[in-house]
């Protein structure tokens, strides 16, 4: 069966994995993300007039979106094609940890930081929010509140990862020290 570009990478997250499509993620996928994500846009439009930005602070705006985009896509995709297949060359040349149940990829996107899917999916609700400016709080305070999001997933990700692959989890926390923001968190 066809499926849509790269839906297959979304198929073997730890959501679709552990929760299923069920109504922590239909509520998640048709009411929180969508009230999230359009949180900006809304605000633009309640300002009744297009931020006023220099044209190369636009420019540096799409710019962070862009690589945001890549940083979640390539994550993303990185390790959906792991999982399908570890023995890839492609994989040779990017660190990988050996556990009891399968690897862990310690290169790459993931050799960065732990979530580099979550990471690109905040920088690309900054890029959305940027336009704003100062002059309205509450899509900053949404950021806030989908940071918060994503720190509780992580927990969840990775009590759950500290399960499956016992040591070698711990290995690789220990070489990738980061959870979210490279040399920060």
């Amino acid at each position: 069966m066809k499926t849509f570009h790269l839906q297959d990478a979304s198929l073997t997250s730890y959501a679709m994995q552990r929760e299923g499509f069920g109504l922590i993620h239909s509520f998640s996928r048709l009411v929180w993300m969508p009230f999230i994500t359009t949180m900006p846009a809304r605000y633009i439009m309640y300002l009744a007039e297009a931020p006023k930005c220099p044209s190369y602070a636009y420019a540096g705006i799409v710019l962070l979106h862009l690589v945001a985009f890549v940083i979640r896509r390539g994550a993303i995709s990185q390790k959906s094609d792991f999982r399908r297949e570890p023995n890839h060359p492609v994989f040779s040349s990017l660190e990988t940890i050996h556990t009891s149940s399968k690897g862990l990829l310690a290169g790459g996107w993931w050799g960065l930081v732990r979530h580099p899917n979550y990471l690109g999916e905040l920088l690309m609700y900054i890029a959305w929010t940027l336009p704003i400016g100062l002059k309205m709080t509450t899509p900053w305070l949404c950021l806030l509140l989908l940071l918060l999001t994503f720190v509780v997933r992580i927990r969840m990700v990775e009590n759950y990862c500290a399960q499956r692959h016992g040591h070698g989890w711990k290995t690789y926390c220990e070489k990738v020290r980061s959870r979210l923001v490279p040399f920060l968190l």
